[in-house]
């Protein structure tokens, strides 16, 4: 089951408007975001995890 109507969305469009509204961005914007900083080369494996976990804290405080 798509997570749209897991969480009781009607369409996966009435979702994406949604987290557009709440968010600034199209989930997919927000997804290939996350993947991006999940590649960046790094010396300290947890550093792209803790800037991630900020991140998606940030999208959730506005």
């Amino acid at each position: 089951m798509p997570t749209s109507l897991s969480l009781g969305f009607g369409s996966e469009a009435s979702f994406s408007r949604a987290f557009r509204v709440a968010y600034g961005m199209a989930p997919g914007e927000a997804r290939d975001t996350a993947e991006g900083m999940r590649r960046l080369p790094t010396q300290d494996d947890g550093a792209v995890d803790r800037v991630l976990r900020r991140w998606i804290r940030s999208l959730t405080a506005r």
